[in-house]
């Protein structure tokens, strides 16, 4: 193979262009590309491809042994950009067209990536086919990632370690896990696993879980629907076909008004009973002579008994109005 400088020198000018044929062997040489000699391209390094800008390896391509390093890795100069212009270390501009001839084009796009194809014969811990490190602090606001226009897709579940701040707006089916702290507009199809602390309306909200330790509302819930059971306002109703049950595990009691008990069949507490509009507030009187004789009392069936025997009068009907006999 012929030498670089002296095939260079050697060359035939075409059209003003230095021209040269055939395969050239730099050796590992460095090849200078601008005036001041700060921007080459080299091959040093066995299948490593060094292009130097300003001095300074901006892009390498081929596989090196260093953390955060790719088959192709750029990590340009610094430099001083023009403070009135938007600055991007990287931009894809696409400012010339591409032209999807008669058909049908299942997908173009500007950026596609496959997954990055790895034979794990050790133990990957974490895999992803796009990672983005962290995000800048300079700014006024800053973002990892900032889709400024268009809508966003993903196709897969949405896994959020960190907090939604703002308005999310339109459908969600799938999994939403995390905290969203803002407004959020449309359907969700799927679970929320999270906190949601806020205002959810719509057609059906549907709670699951082992456990759920509190469901709270800083407004007013209007109609509250659990299966069967619908609670609104001061009305407790059962749309069931069958018996509606209040069961308490065991050695638990229902009380009601805070006073009256229902523990196994035994109501305990009563102070009062309306029957017919006749109030009973003595209770069970056990008198055999009826002494008493009260009008919100009532007698049981041995003292009646023993009253009548005492009296010598022999009863085929004894009718009671009310608690008087």
């Amino acid at each position: 193979m012929a030498d670089i400088e002296t095939e260079i020198t050697n060359s035939i000018d075409k059209d003003g262009q230095t021209v040269w044929t055939g395969t050239q062997d730099s050796n590992g040489n460095k090849i200078i590309l601008d005036v001041d000699g700060d921007s080459s391209i080299t091959a040093d390094t066995d299948d490593v491809i060094d292009i130097e800008v300003k001095a300074v390896d901006a892009v390498k391509i081929g596989w090196q042994s260093v953390a955060n390093t790719g088959f192709i890795s750029i990590d340009p100069a610094a430099f001083t950009a023009d403070a009135t212009e938007n600055t991007h270390r990287l931009a894809m501009l696409n400012s010339n067209a591409i032209t999807i001839p008669t058909g049908t084009t299942a997908l173009v796009s500007a950026v596609y990536l496959t997954e990055p194809n790895i034979t794990a014969t050790g133990t990957v811990t974490t895999a992803a086919t796009m990672y983005i490190a962290g995000a800048p602090s300079e700014g006024a606001t800053n973002w990892a990632l900032w889709v400024d226009s268009g809508d966003v897709q993903f196709d897969g579940a949405l896994t959020v370690s960190g907090t939604i701040t703002g308005n999310l707006t339109g459908n969600v089916t799938g999994n939403l896990t995390g905290n969203v702290t803002g407004n959020v507009t449309g359907n969700v199809t799927g679970n929320v696993t999270g906190n949601v602390t806020g205002n959810a309306s719509g057609t059906a909200a549907t709670v699951t879980g082992a456990a759920q330790a509190q469901i709270t509302s800083l407004g007013t819930l209007t109609t509250v629907t659990v299966d069967d059971i619908t609670i609104n306002g001061n009305t407790i109703s059962s749309g069931g076909a069958s018996t509606l049950a209040i069961t308490p595990t065991a050695g638990q009691v229902i009380t009601l008004d805070g006073a009256v008990t229902v523990d196994a069949g035994v109501v305990a507490g009563i102070t009062s009973l309306s029957i017919g509009g006749a109030v009973i507030t003595a209770g069970v009187l056990d008198e055999d002579n009826m002494a008493t004789d009260s009008a919100v009392g009532l007698c049981t069936q041995q003292s009646i008994k023993a009253y009548v025997d005492a009296s010598g009068t022999s009863v085929g009907l004894l009718l009671f109005y009310g608690a008087q006999a």
